[in-house]
């Protein structure tokens, strides 16, 4: 079960960048929260159940 974890982690890492990427191309913070909580809740947690 810990691999699928990790799995989850490694989707939410690379949905987390890209949208961080997306914000500073675009000049526009308004969805902070969301990157935050992905990243925090998303990938960071999953990992962190993974291992």
């Amino acid at each position: 079960m810990g691999i699928r974890f990790i799995e989850l982690a490694s989707i939410y890492f690379f949905i987390g960048i890209g949208l961080g990427i997306f914000m500073e191309m675009a000049h526009d913070h308004a969805s902070m929260g969301v990157h935050a909580h992905i990243n925090l809740v998303g990938w960071v947690s999953m990992a962190l159940f993974g291992l």
